[in-house]
């Protein structure tokens, strides 16, 4: 099989889709704080860090100055985290309002090791990566098949490898 294709969610993958992408773990909400921690402590150092393309750029030359850019930081690193955290939620809202999975079996054609990570060159030119922590890392080889799952806004579910059939 070359593509994928549509299935329905299985009661047990919603409610475990529905336990993996709920915000009530501690988890979420430390890394959270600490983006939140480190972009209020940044938006202290923004001013005096040049921009990433330069032009005519100087560094704050007065109190006023200095002040001006920092509320500006105050203002948009809250609102730029807000809206991350809004486009988390609408989209495992519209992952478990959807309510299918995309599943496809591919096979592995070629394989690119950049060290830490490994490019997988399925049929018909499709990549997928694995991370050296992830499984099947150190097992994959060119002629494999590869199991690939997916939710309808292309999250990663799951994936198989395994021998040709």
């Amino acid at each position: 099989m070359n593509r994928f294709k549509r299935e329905g969610f299985a009661e047990w993958e919603t409610k475990s889709l529905r336990e993996k992408y709920s915000f009530k773990g501690k988890q979420f909400w430390i890394a959270m704080g600490l983006v939140f921690l480190i972009g209020l402590i940044g938006s202290f150092v923004f001013p005096f860090l040049p921009p990433r393309y330069p032009g005519n750029w100087s560094p704050p030359s007065t109190l006023q100055e200095y002040v001006d850019r920092l509320v500006t930081n105050l203002i948009w690193t809250p609102f730029l985290i807000l809206l991350v955290i809004i486009w988390m939620v609408l989209r495992s809202l519209i992952d478990l309002g959807l309510g299918y999975k995309r599943t496809g079996e591919f096979t592995i054609t070629g394989i690119a090791n950049l060290g830490s990570i490994k490019i997988l060159i399925l049929d018909n030119w499709r990549l997928f990566t694995i991370r050296r922590r992830q499984d099947y890392f150190n097992d994959v080889r060119e002629g494999q098949q590869i199991q690939i799952k997916r939710t309808g806004t292309n999250r990663l579910i799951s994936y198989y490898v395994h021998e040709k059939e």
